[in-house]
């Protein structure tokens, strides 16, 4: 038992110091901020149709968590389903969490019902790349040539609403 005990301890430490680990750490990019030019990717939308995000849009709102994407979908719902373009918005839902066979069964149908846009991530690198707060949508505001101006949080879609298109 000691041998196994000193072998586990020495393969821990190995790993745990391994410089291409390291290295690998060192290289994870720290969120978007304030000031970085914001880099469109492609993504699809709820029906597999292909979107640019950040194209054509002057605020992003993300969700990371599905009951804050459900109360956004619930305010999405009571309005035209332009409302977001009309306001030069794209809406991402970050869904890379959610096991493939759920999405296929049950949210992708329900999503595809919705009238409005919903960018759908499903790569688990994606939300790493963005400022985030627990239950808050990231509001990722884009100015000339893309440069993020400002990032705020709101716990509700009514606050965004309150704070960029009612003004």
């Amino acid at each position: 038992m000691n041998r196994n005990f000193v072998l586990t301890a020495f393969l821990s430490l190995a790993l745990l110091s391994n410089p291409a680990t390291d290295s690998a750490l060192a290289d994870d990019p720290a969120p978007l901020s304030t000031g970085q030019t914001f880099v469109e990717r492609e993504l699809a939308d709820q029906h597999g149709n292909a979107v640019t995000l950040g194209a054509n849009a002057d605020l992003l709102l993300l969700s990371f968590n599905m009951s804050l994407s459900k109360s956004i979908h619930k305010f999405l719902e009571e309005k035209d389903p332009a409302y977001l373009a009309e306001h030069r918005t794209q809406y991402v839902t970050d869904i890379a969490k959610m096991p493939g066979i759920i999405t296929f069964m049950f949210a992708g149908p329900k999503m595809r019902r919705y009238p409005f846009p919903i960018i759908l991530n499903k790569d688990e690198d994606f939300g790493p790349q963005f400022p985030q707060q627990d239950k808050k949508i990231t509001a990722i505001k884009l100015g000339e040539d893309h440069k993020v101006e400002t990032i705020r949080y709101f716990a509700t879609m009514e606050e965004v609403a309150k704070a960029y298109y009612e003004n």
